[in-house]
């Protein structure tokens, strides 16, 4: 078991979720969320797993306070609990409670087509609704909650 983590699943958040048809960045800004950086050829390449209308379980995974976790551990992550990366549908959770999503700063991370890190996160700062989008590999701390998400088991 990874050791970034309190523990798993116990620590973790799960709640399901049906992917959406809608694009992320119209998920992303309803409720009032701003934009803060957003790099529009990285919500282009964004992963999307899952179809529209799929039943989804989204991992929040706390991470422990105080440490930092790089991009490749994130991905390790992953790919060591069976999750996939599909910020469209970390969005329209985001955007279904958005009070959930104050009190639990998240992201999601993937790979580009050239083998990069991107990422998007969902966090209140200073008092304002925030989603970011961006390319790049400086790593998550202990404040935020990594986002993963699979198909409901035994559908």
């Amino acid at each position: 078991m990874n050791n970034l983590f309190e523990t798993l699943p116990e620590s973790s958040i799960v709640r399901k979720v049906i992917v959406p048809s809608e694009d992320f960045l119209t998920l992303a800004t309803k409720g009032g969320r701003k934009k803060g950086y957003v790099n529009e050829e990285v919500v282009a390449e964004m992963p999307s797993p899952f179809s529209a209308g799929t039943e989804v379980e989204l991992f929040y995974m706390p991470l422990r306070k105080g440490e930092l976790t790089s991009a490749k551990q994130f991905h390790e992550i992953l790919e060591e609990y069976g999750l996939k990366s599909d910020p469209r549908t970390h969005a329209a959770d985001v955007a279904a409670d958005p009070k959930f999503a104050d009190l639990h700063p998240s992201g999601s991370q993937w790979l580009d087509n050239d083998i990069k890190f991107c990422y998007a996160v969902f966090r209140l700062w200073p008092g304002a609704r925030l989603v970011g989008v961006d390319q790049g590999a400086r790593g998550w701390n202990g404040s935020w909650w990594l986002v993963g998400v699979r198909p409901v088991l035994g559908t």
